[in-house]
C-alpha cells in the first residue's frame, strides 16, 4: 500500500502541518474539557418514563435532521453540531425532558442554529426559522423558535463552538501515513460510524475526542490495508494524550458501538464497498466516494421517509 511520500525539501512543511494539527487538536481538547462545552449524563435522575419518551424523541429528531441536511446539500457535520446544542441544553436546562412540544423546538432550533453558524453553503438560507415552522404543519410559530434561540445563546453565553467527534475526527485521519485513497475511505467510514452513535443517547456519555478514536480505530481494523497501524496508534505523539480518557471509557465504548453496528445494513454495504475498491487497487484519482445518504435512505427505517415532522 503506498505510503505518504515526503519529497526533499517537503520534510520541513510536513513537519509544519503537523504542528499546526496538533495544535488544533490541543485547542479542540481545552474546549471538550471546558465546563462551557461538557455535557453531562442528563436522564441520569429521570423517572423510567422521561428517560424512554427523551431517547426516542431525541433519535427520531436527530434522525430527521440528517434528512433535512441531506435534502439541503448542508454537509452531515452539521447534525453534529446541532446535536451538541441539543444535548448541551438539555443538560443545563431539564425542564425541557417533560414536554414533547419543547423538545421539539430545541430539537428545531438546535439545527437552525447549527446551520448559521456552522454552514456557508447557499442554500442554507432555506434554512430559516420561517421554512422549519412549515415542517411542523402549523404546531409551531417563528416566534417560538426565535424564543428558544434566545435561551440558548443565554445558557450557551454565546459559546457556540462546541468540539464534536467529526472536529477531531477531522485531525486524526489527516495524521495517519495513508494515500489519499486510503484516508478517504477511513474519513468515511468513521463518519459513517460517528453518525450512528449521534442518533444514540447512550454515547452522551462519553467524551467527543474518544468516541472519535473509537470510530478510527473500527474503520482501521475493517479495512485490510490498515489493519496493522490500529496498535500502533495509541502510541503516535497526538494520540498520548487519550491514555487516561481511553483507559477510563475505551473498551466499554468499543463493545457498545460494535454491538450498534453488528446489525446496520447500511454499514455492511458501505463496508463492502470500500473493501471492493480496495482490492480492486482503485487510484487516487477514481470515484471512489460513497454516498452515505443513499445506504442509510435505503434501510427500513420509517423516519426517513420525509421531512415533515410528525407532531
Amino acid at each position: 500500500m503506498p505510503r505518504k511520500v515526503l519529497h526533499h525539501g517537503d520534510e520541513d512543511l510536513h513537519k509544519n502541518e503537523q504542528l499546526e494539527i496538533e495544535n488544533r487538536l490541543m485547542i479542540l481538547r481545552e474546549n471538550e474539557a471546558s465546563e462551557h462545552y461538557k455535557c453531562s449524563h442528563y436522564l441520569s435522575s429521570a423517572n423510567r418514563r422521561t428517560k424512554a419518551e427523551v431517547k426516542v424523541w431525541r433519535q427520531w429528531y436527530i434522525k430527521w435532521m440528517f434528512n433535512v441536511a441531506d435534502h439541503f446539500r448542508l454537509g452531515r457535520s452539521v447534525v453534529s453540531h446541532a446535536v451538541a446544542y441539543l444535548d448541551k441544553f438539555a443538560s443545563e436546562d431539564h425542564s425541557v425532558l417533560s414536554s414533547k412540544d419543547e423538545f421539539t423546538v430545541l430539537a428545531i432550533t438546535s439545527l437552525y442554529m447549527a446551520v448559521k453558524v456552522y454552514s456557508t453553503l447557499e442554500n442554507a438560507s432555506a434554512i430559516c426559522a420561517r421554512n422549519l415552522v412549515l415542517l411542523t404543519e402549523g404546531k409551531f410559530v417563528e416566534e417560538d423558535i426565535l424564543r428558544m434561540e434566545r435561551r440558548l445563546l443565554d445558557t450557551f453565553q454565546w459559546k457556540l463552538y462546541p468540539p464534536t467527534s467529526v472536529c477531531f475526527l477531522r485531525e486524526y485521519v489527516q495524521l495517519l501515513p495513508f494515500d489519499i485513497t486510503v484516508t478517504s475511505n477511513l474519513a468515511e467510514l468513521s463518519q459513517f460510524i460517528i453518525e450512528i452513535s449521534v442518533t444514540k443517547y447512550t454515547y452522551v456519555k462519553y467524551p467527543p475526542s474518544v468516541k472519535a478514536y473509537a470510530a478510527l480505530s473500527i474503520a482501521l481494523d475493517c479495512l485490510p490495508e490498515t489493519k496493522r497501524i490500529t496498535r500502533m496508534l495509541q502510541q503516535h505523539e497526538p494520540f498520548r494524550y487519550l491514555q487516561g480518557l481511553l483507559t477510563t471509557w475505551y473498551p466499554n465504548l468499543l463493545d457498545e458501538l460494535r454491538e450498534s453496528l453488528a446489525d446496520r445494513q447500511p454499514y455492511q454495504d458501505l463496508l463492502t464497498k470500500l473493501i471492493g475498491e480496495a482490492a480492486h487497487h482503485s487510484s487516487p484519482e477514481s470515484d471512489t466516494g460513497v454516498d452515505s445518504k443513499e445506504l442509510l435512505n435505503s434501510s427500513q427505517e420509517e423516519w426517513w421517509d420525509t421531512m415533515l415532522l410528525d407532531l
